[in-house]
Parts: structure tokens; C-alpha cells; sequence
């Protein structure tokens, strides 16, 4: 009884590079992450600064360093760690 050994010839071994067609499906998935990014963290924090600005940069400071906000810094950090 002889054992063979499995091996795969070299014609159906993969490229390590993906082909030309495949292309596309990268720059989608980087479209579909920065779109992501832009509408979930960029937008909103832009709004918030463009309304706490309003008032000017010391309306804006003194309503993020009152007790509420600590306080709610504080819990979002407890509740993480």
C-alpha cells in the first residue's frame, strides 16, 4: 500500500493579485466607508460646533464645562470602562 501526496498543480494555484475587473470593488468599498464616516461623524459634530458657535467660543465653553455635561462625560466613561 503506497501513500500518494496531494499536491496541487501549479496551473490551479491563485494569483496573488487580484484582476483588473476586481477593481472597481475596492473603490466601492472605500466610496462606501468614507460615505459612512461623512454621514455619521463628520456632519454631526460639524452641526454641533456651527450651533454651539453661535453664541461665540465662551457661550460654547461654558455650556460644554457646566455640570451636565461632565456629568455625562463621566457616565459615558464609566459605563465603558
Amino acid at each position: 500500500m503506497t501513500a500518494s501526496a496531494s499536491t496541487t498543480p501549479a496551473s490551479d494555484a491563485r494569483p496573488t493579485a487580484l484582476p483588473e475587473r476586481f477593481a472597481w470593488g475596492r473603490m466601492a468599498a472605500r466610496g462606501t466607508a468614507l460615505t459612512y464616516l461623512i454621514v455619521l461623524l463628520i456632519i454631526p459634530l460639524a452641526v454641533i460646533l456651527q450651533d454651539g458657535l453661535q453664541g461665540g467660543l465662551g457661550s460654547l465653553w461654558h455650556a460644554v464645562s457646566s455640570k451636565i455635561p461632565l456629568y455625562a462625560l463621566w457616565l459615558t466613561l464609566w459605563t465603558a470602562g
